[in-house]
């Protein structure tokens, strides 16, 4: 009886010892998982305005007038490989000597022209890269020449973290990105709704844009 009350005694103390050892990793687990969710969530936290840009809504006329490259070259019956490389060659180089942003520019003043006083600052609102966008849509679409289309627009970057509140506005305006004239014309277009915050697609779509989310 000694004995088996010994070993029940020995039995017991050691599944109290299991049961600790089990808490403990069950305990260590759980503030592991905290740990890794509180990493997870000041990421998360950190890294969603980059899913959010600011950015405008410009109707957007292809005026012949302005991309006055001419139509697409065609080869023509007998005209060598060489000959119509020539040619379209000289087509893409007048294409990229069009003047893109004056599209965008009009744009923004046919839809508000009270803004045709600051066209000189119009085109530090967007990214860079729309011009871009515009000559590679005619490109791929040579039709849309004399059309108009309503297209959306990256803000640029530091339009974007300006209208975020991510700049110390009270800095003077040598250690500031942008021109006053720039800032105040934003600050009025994001009253007014032009510019606003709209979910960024072009991260999915273009993740080599030239135009970087601001954080």
């Amino acid at each position: 009886d000694r004995r088996k009350k010994v070993i029940e005694k020995s039995l017991a103390k050691r599944h109290r010892k299991e049961k600790a050892f089990r808490f403990a990793g069950l305990s260590a687990v759980v503030i592991g998982l905290a740990f890794v969710a509180l990493l997870f969530g000041s990421i998360l936290a950190k890294g969603l305005p980059a899913f959010w840009q600011t950015s405008m809504n410009v109707p957007v006329y292809f005026d012949p007038k302005v991309i006055d490259a001419g139509p697409v070259p065609v080869r023509t019956q007998g005209e060598t490989p060489a000959h119509y490389q020539e040619r379209y060659v000289d087509w893409q180089t007048k294409m990229g000597m069009v003047d893109w942003d004056s599209l965008i520019v009009n744009g923004m003043i046919a839809k508000d022209p009270s803004l045709a006083s600051q066209r000189d600052y119009l085109s530090s609102l967007y990214a860079s890269s729309e011009a871009y966008r515009l000559r590679d849509m005619v490109f791929a679409d040579p039709s849309l020449i004399g059309k108009k289309e309503n297209l959306t627009f990256l803000g640029d970057a530091n339009v974007d973290v300006w209208l975020k509140g991510n700049i110390d506005r009270s800095l003077p305006d040598d250690q500031q990105q942008l021109d006053p004239e720039i800032r105040k014309l934003a600050d009025d277009l994001k009253a007014k709704g032009v510019l606003e915050n709209t979910f960024n697609t072009t991260l999915f779509k273009n993740p080599d844009s030239r135009s970087s989310p601001a954080i």
